[in-house]
């Protein structure tokens, strides 16, 4: 069996809607370390305050929106794209 993760759908957002890390920090009063470790998949655990936090910035109202579980060998092919 594979193993999975949680991936945080940060980066393809914030492209999508044109917003920066340090405009998203701004917004949300996270660092913006946290909100790079998100968007690089390099974080250990997801506060999920945190991602509460994100999606009332952004204005998503789902955590399908936001949130994906992935095989762990996926991790490094979704991110670069």
């Amino acid at each position: 069996m594979k193993k999975k993760r949680i991936r945080v759908k940060l980066k393809e957002i914030l492209k999508e809607k044109e917003i920066s890390q340090a405009e998203l920090s701004r917004m949300t009063g996270l660092r913006v370390a946290t909100i790079s470790a998100m968007c690089n998949s390099t974080y250990e655990t997801v506060r999920m305050i945190n991602v509460i936090s994100i999606m009332n910035a952004l204005s998503i109202n789902s955590f399908d929106h936001i949130l994906e579980i992935v095989d762990l060998d996926d991790i490094d092919e979704k991110c670069d794209s």
